[in-house]
């Protein structure tokens, strides 16, 4: 699974008087390979996140877009922030096996 942070470009109003303000953020897992807003099922996800949030925006699906949401692919950066992670490990294993720790 990826996960996605999608976070408001503007404040959104909706029905009720409810709305999403500027910079609010959200995170969503979809299978690999696949984007927030590329088809029916993605833009399905995102609604379910926003529904556990109390944001009904049934009427509103124009705004399941880049232009509304700015997009950031969460598990890339946590991957990497993995992978360095390893890296920074096996540099202080090699350290203490050069000391003789």
């Amino acid at each position: 699974m990826s996960q996605f942070q999608l976070m408001a470009k503007v404040n959104i109003q909706l029905s009720g008087g409810m709305k999403i303000d500027k910079g609010q953020t959200f995170f969503v897992n979809l299978p690999f390979g696949r984007l927030p807003f590329d088809s029916i099922n993605s833009k399905e996800a995102v609604i379910k996140q926003l529904e556990l949030r109390n944001f009904n925006i049934k009427g509103h699906e124009n705004i399941l877009g880049t232009n509304y949401f700015e997009v950031k692919n969460f598990s890339l950066c946590l991957s990497s922030l993995a992978f360095y992670n390893q890296i920074g490990q096996s540099k202080q294993q090699s350290m203490l096996i050069i000391r003789g720790d």
